[in-house]
């Protein structure tokens, strides 16, 4: 997105999440300078300091997350589609307990997969049989699945919020002998490079990273130069990608 915003003529000033600040510590930094436009990226910035910074009274753009109230406009894939895609595939494949493996912080994307997921799953006359959080990383999927697998009651499909977790949620499986995808599907969400390294072979809802850049930076541009600053939300659509993880 900046090298979008380089060749329109734009400079981005990028204000990072050092080591000893939290996200919501270094987005307040951006009041610090004058700006044209101030774009949050990712989910984990908090519902206060959103609110906050509209005080510098220039464009907000929330970069992977839906926009807020009447000071913001929002950019990111359609979550809440994306678990809804998973939770249908899986029944369509006759998987009937499914579980989902989910973040620990609970930021905005973890909410709307699994509202996605364990909303669809009810529209079919279903219900989500288990929950797990953790932290988004592969030990973190590991845990949580290890937690799943050790219920009296197993489930036959894991959506994960994330690919990382899913290559957890894989080695998990592996460690109870459970078969994939014979025993167990999973699913992730991102479509990381290794998602299709022949190790995984990854099921995973994906999105075109370059395409919602290309969004923010046509959003972005669009605010400076013809004002358009309307608050509400704009998606790029999730797609399944089936690999060897599912039936």
């Amino acid at each position: 997105m900046t090298l979008s915003l380089a060749e329109a003529g734009k400079r981005a000033l990028v204000i990072p999440v050092g080591e000893h600040t939290t996200i919501d510590e270094s987005s307040l930094r951006a009041l610090d300078y004058k700006v044209d436009a101030i774009v949050i990226m990712g989910g984990s910035v908090s519902s206060q300091i959103v609110k906050f910074l509209t005080a510098a009274k220039v464009p907000l753009f929330l970069f992977g997350r839906d926009h807020e109230g009447e000071s913001s406009i929002g950019i990111c894939c359609d979550n809440a589609m994306g678990g809804a895609i998973a939770a249908r595939f899986l029944l369509r494949a006759k998987r009937r307990h499914l579980a989902y493996i989910g973040k620990k912080a609970r930021t905005f994307s973890d909410r709307k997969r699994r509202q996605g997921f364990r909303d669809e799953i009810r529209r079919l006359g279903f219900t989500l049989q288990a929950e797990a959080d953790d932290e988004t990383t592969y030990e973190g999927g590991r845990r949580a699945a290890s937690k799943l697998f050790s219920a009296v009651e197993l489930p036959d499909a894991l959506f994960c919020f994330n690919d990382t977790m899913a290559f957890g949620a894989l080695q998990a499986a592996r460690e109870f002998k459970q078969r994939v995808p014979e025993d167990v599907a999973v699913i992730g969400f991102d479509d990381q490079p290794m998602a299709g390294w022949h190790t995984f072979e990854l099921t995973t809802i994906g999105y075109d990273s370059a395409a919602l850049a290309q969004l923010a930076t046509e959003k972005i541009l669009g605010a400076l130069e013809r004002n358009e600053t309307a608050p509400r939300s704009f998606h790029i659509q999730p797609k399944l990608i089936i690999r060897q993880t599912t039936p």
